[in-house]
C-alpha cells in the first residue's frame, strides 16, 4: 500500500515527492539533487528550468522573422542571419558571426553618379571624396556593411533581409536545434546554454537518432522514431525531441526509474540510468517498432506493485533528469510515414 501511494504521489508531482524537490526516492545521489545547481535550475531543481535560466527569445519578436527550422536538422545550432551555417559547437558558430565582413563586397554599397558620392546602406549622399571617405570609415557604416555582406552570403533569397541593414540594431541571429525553442541573439548566451545540462543531453539524444539513422542508409522520408516508452512514433528528429521534453514521458521515465531500483536488493550494486537505445528507436517506415534484436521497452507498472525492467547497459545519466517539467502538453502520436 505505501509503494502504491508513493507511486500515486510520484505521478501527481511529475516526479517529486513533497518536501523533497529535485530528489528520487531512496537515491540521496541522484542528478535531481544536484543538478539545478549546475544548470542554474533556480528553485525547481530541474537544470535549466528555473528563472534563473536563460529562456531565450519569442522568434516572432524577432526582426527579420526567422525561417522555419528543418523537421531534421543535421548539425545542432544554426545562423539566422545567412541560414546557411550550421555547426555543432558553440565556438565554431561565434567565430562565424565574428568573422570580418566588412571589406568583402564594399564596392557594391558604394555609387559615383554625376559627381555625387552615395552610400546606399547609410542613404549618405556628398561631393566631397574626403568626406565619403570618412563616412566609410564610421562604426555605424562598418556595422552596416557587416550586417550585409553577412546576408548575401544565403544567395539570393536573402535579398528580402536587407530592407532590415538600417533598422536592426543587433545584427545577430542564432537558434538551438536540438533544444527546438532556443533563439537568441548573443554569441554568449549562445555559450551559456550550450553548457547547461539540459541542452547537452538533448545533443546527446540528436547524435544518438541521428547516428541510428544514418545507420539505416534511407532518406529523412523513409525513416521514424519511436518512443519505445510510450509507444509513440514521430516523423522527424524535431518531433521525437520535443516529445521527450513533454511531461508524459517525462513522468513515466522517472516511474520505470523509480520500480527499477525499488526491485534492486540492498547488496545489489546501484543500477545505472536507462540507456537511450532502451528508451528510443529509429525505424524504416512501416517496419515493426520491435526489430529483431531490439532492446524491450521498459515496461511500466504505476498500481500494481513493482515490476523488474530489463536494461542493457548503464550511462551517467537519463534524459529525465534534465527534462522540461513545465511543458505540459502530451506527446502527439502520429502514424504518417514520412
Amino acid at each position: 500500500m505505501a509503494y502504491q501511494q508513493a507511486l500515486f504521489i510520484q505521478m501527481m508531482t511529475g516526479g517529486q515527492l513533497p518536501g523533497q524537490a529535485g530528489q528520487l526516492v531512496g537515491d540521496p545521489q541522484s542528478p535531481w539533487a544536484s543538478g539545478g545547481a549546475a544548470g542554474g535550475g533556480g528553485q525547481s531543481g530541474i537544470p535549466g528550468a528555473g528563472p534563473l535560466a536563460d529562456p531565450g527569445l519569442n522568434p516572432e519578436t524577432m526582426e527579420p522573422l526567422p525561417e522555419p527550422m528543418e523537421a531534421n536538422p543535421s548539425h545542432v545550432f544554426q545562423c539566422l542571419v545567412c541560414s546557411v551555417f550550421c555547426g555543432d559547437m558553440a565556438k565554431v558558430v561565434a567565430q562565424h558571426v565574428a568573422a570580418d565582413r566588412s571589406r568583402q563586397r564594399e564596392h557594391e554599397a558604394l555609387l559615383l553618379i554625376g559627381g555625387h558620392y552615395l552610400c546606399r546602406l547609410c542613404a549618405y549622399k556628398t561631393t566631397l571624396k574626403a568626406n565619403f571617405q570618412l563616412h566609410c570609415k564610421t562604426d555605424k557604416h562598418l556595422q552596416r556593411l557587416q550586417h550585409a555582406t553577412h546576408i548575401q552570403e544565403g544567395g539570393a533569397r536573402n535579398d528580402w533581409k536587407l530592407q532590415y541593414v538600417t533598422s536592426t540594431t543587433n545584427p545577430v541571429q542564432l537558434r538551438c536545434n536540438v533544444c527546438t525553442v532556443y533563439y537568441t541573439n548573443s554569441v554568449h548566451k549562445l555559450q551559456v546554454h550550450a553548457a547547461s545540462p539540459r541542452h547537452q543531453l538533448a545533443v546527446e539524444l540528436f547524435r544518438f537518432v541521428s547516428d541510428e539513422a544514418a545507420a539505416l542508409g534511407r532518406s529523412a522520408s523513409g525513416v521514424q522514431y519511436q518512443c519505445r516508452l510510450c509507444q509513440c512514433d514521430c516523423p522527424s528528429k524535431t518531433a521525437l525531441l520535443q516529445h521527450a521534453r513533454s511531461l508524459r514521458h517525462c513522468q513515466l521515465e522517472q516511474l520505470a526509474e523509480l520500480q527499477r531500483r525499488s526491485t534492486a536488493g540492498p547488496k545489489e550494486p546501484m543500477l545505472g540510468p536507462l540507456e537511450l537505445r532502451d528508451l528510443f528507436a529509429v525505424v524504416s517506415s512501416g517496419s515493426d517498432s520491435d526489430d529483431e534484436g531490439a532492446a524491450a521497452p521498459p515496461q511500466v507498472n504505476p498500481g500494481n506493485g513493482p515490476q523488474k525492467v530489463k536494461t542493457t547497459g548503464r550511462t551517467g545519466k537519463s534524459y529525465s533528469d534534465n527534462c522540461d517539467n513545465n511543458n505540459e502538453s502530451s506527446p502527439t502520436t502520429t502514424t504518417a510515414a514520412r
